[in-house]
């Protein structure tokens, strides 16, 4: 499987680019200038790594469980406005911080590395709040109860063109019900 993943899951070059622009602007009547992809996480649930059929007794038990105090592995992906994969990267515990994995993933390593012209000049990754604000990532401001109207509405349009990496991540386990429980 992992031989072939690079037949099915590509980031966009050449004319493929322009194209990724294009239907990310169709994609909404009002679509976040420059979007050019959408980024998040989903947690795998995973049998328990301390549990007899694992026999990983050297793991940290609580490293694991996730917020919803469940063991589960972190599936990060990258898609484009037609759902999708660019970019995947599995299998950290289910407690570490979406912006740890990003950081470690070969993709953060890349857009922070000597491979910055992966996204285009003016052109963004769309994440939720729990990834750092970066030139080729953009987060919505943090709401603490004080947002401006312009703020809220920035937040508003950039929440509905990202939007489609949770449509992708929903066709993914949809598809391939397993997925909800390895």
């Amino acid at each position: 499987m992992e031989v072939h993943k690079h037949k099915f899951i590509k980031w966009p070059r050449g004319n493929a680019i322009h194209q990724t622009l294009q239907d990310f602007k169709h994609l909404r009547p009002k679509a976040f200038p420059g979007a050019f992809m959408a980024l998040d996480g989903c947690h795998i649930k995973v049998p328990a790594p301390w549990s007899k059929r694992t026999r990983m007794r050297h793991v940290d038990q609580r490293c694991y469980i996730n917020r919803k105090h469940v063991a589960s592995v972190v599936l990060q992906g990258i898609c484009d406005s037609n759902q999708k994969f660019t970019n995947i990267f599995a299998g950290w515990p289910g407690a570490s911080h979406d912006a740890r994995i990003f950081r470690k993933s070969n993709i953060g390593v890349a857009l922070n590395g000597p491979l910055q012209n992966l996204v285009p000049e003016n052109c963004y990754i769309l994440a939720d709040s729990a990834y750092p604000l970066s030139n080729n990532v953009m987060v919505p401001y943090r709401d603490n109860g004080a947002l401006t109207p312009e703020k809220h509405n920035f937040n508003r349009i950039l929440s509905s063109s990202r939007v489609v990496i949770e449509l992708t991540f929903g066709k993914l386990l949809g598809r391939f019900r397993r997925f909800k429980y390895v």
